[in-house]
């Protein structure tokens, strides 16, 4: 039995028929276990299938009170009414407790040379924890989120080991910058849209990619930011570009998380990590299913970090399998016939600058005008069939030349 269509208050018969359903699955799955505690076998599709029809009934009781009213849940975590005593484990080993460990501040965090001490009468300490990490008094954590949106606008940060601000770290570019910047993050109340928005006014922001030979010379990292340095767009960007440009992207939240899709169970056990590999949606990537070391392909080949690791600088490489990837994938063919499709419903001479302008942010030159022209005539002088076909299939070509292009995936 499904969610009524709207989540309304469900009839008395409705409710009577969810707790029958209810009853009825937990019963199956009762007997299912007496069988197996009995000696007898089962297969581990009939116990998977009856353990799921037993927990989805029970989630969708949960969700009604006894009256048959909808209830409205969210994913958090609770505070206990009472702190729990710490101890060091011995290895790391539960059944190994050491000593007690007193609710505290990290020393090697603090500016003075003791940390407060934190007497938890109520509470788990993390009301008190957050307090403390985002108190003016903390200027580490200010200036840490300062050097990171400057990092994802510019591309790297004022430090530029964004994780590291210790002794093995690089030391700031600009160090009254980040202090200034850090300063400005507090005085609007930890506003990152404020912080933002005053980086994106700049002049520095607004500067092109221009290069300049002499200004090279000096500062070939563009460590003082002569320039704005062109980048590659992440991994998710990439793939949703693709979406966009074919029409296909969805910027609808799916209604329930794609893993499900790959089945229920343990991964490695129950699921196994190509189902989990094969699925797709033309959502957009931050809705692809990441399950620890297994990351979509595409996500991988465009260095996506792994999602069981913390990074807040991500690589960025070039490397063939990405080449190969655009040039081979089924997923960017599809997005270049669609794109093609779309380049279809216009007239010839429309077709060149709406790509480009689609691709690229810009219409194209004389030059490449000429080779698209001439690569399109003779494509489809090569090619056998009905003209529309032979026409369609030369545009398929020309729209997936432009999604594997350098200039597709780079900010300039």
């Amino acid at each position: 039995m499904g969610l009524p269509a709207g989540r309304d208050a469900l009839t008395a018969q409705q409710l009577a028929d969810m707790k029958a359903e209810r009853e009825a699955a937990a019963q199956k799955m009762d007997d299912i276990m007496r069988t197996i505690r009995g000696g007898d076998g089962v297969t581990r599709a009939m116990l998977r299938r009856s353990r799921t029809q037993r927990d989805e009934s029970e989630t969708l009781m949960q969700s009604y009170d006894a009256q048959g009213n909808p209830l409205t849940f969210v994913m958090g975590v609770q505070d206990r009414d009472a702190p729990l005593e710490t101890r060091i484990l011995e290895r790391g080993e539960l059944d190994k407790p050491g000593a007690l460990v007193a609710p505290g501040f990290l020393h090697a965090l603090h500016p003075q040379s003791s940390p407060p001490v934190l007497r938890l009468r109520e509470g788990s300490g993390r009301l008190q924890l957050a307090d403390w990490l985002a108190s003016p008094r903390n200027p580490l954590t200010a200036r840490v989120i300062a050097n990171r949106a400057w990092h994802w606008l510019f591309g790297q940060g004022l430090v530029r080991t964004v994780d590291d601000f210790g002794f093995t770290g690089d030391k700031p570019t600009h160090p009254e910058l980040l202090d200034f910047l850090a300063l400005r993050l507090i005085e609007h109340k930890w506003s990152l849209k404020s912080l933002i928005r005053e980086l994106v006014l700049t002049r520095t922001w607004q500067q092109a990619s221009t290069f300049d030979t002499d200004k090279f010379d000096h500062d070939p990292d563009n460590l003082l930011l002569w320039r704005m340095s062109p980048r590659r767009l992440e991994a998710e960007a990439v793939r949703d570009a693709m979406l966009a440009v074919s029409g296909k992207l969805d910027l609808a939240r799916p209604a329930k998380p794609l893993i499900a899709a790959a089945g229920e169970g343990t991964v490695g056990q129950a699921v196994f990590e190509p189902e989990i590999r094969k699925i797709e949606a033309p959502v957009r990537s931050v809705y692809l299913p990441r399950v620890r070391s297994v990351l979509p392909e595409m996500m991988e080949l465009y260095d996506a970090p792994d999602a069981s690791n913390v990074m807040g600088a991500r690589e960025t490489t070039t490397v063939p399998l990405q080449a190969l990837h655009a040039l081979n994938s089924a997923f960017v063919r599809q997005q270049a016939e669609a794109f093609a499709d779309r380049l279809g419903k216009l007239t010839v001479f429309e077709q060149l600058d709406h790509a480009w302008l689609s691709a690229f942010g810009r219409p194209p030159t004389a030059k490449e005008r000429e080779l698209a022209n001439a690569f399109t005539f003779e494509m489809e002088a090569s090619l056998e069939g009905p003209r529309t076909q032979t026409q369609r299939e030369a545009l398929i070509t020309l729209a997936q030349s432009l999604l594997c292009a350098a200039e597709f995936v780079l900010v300039d």
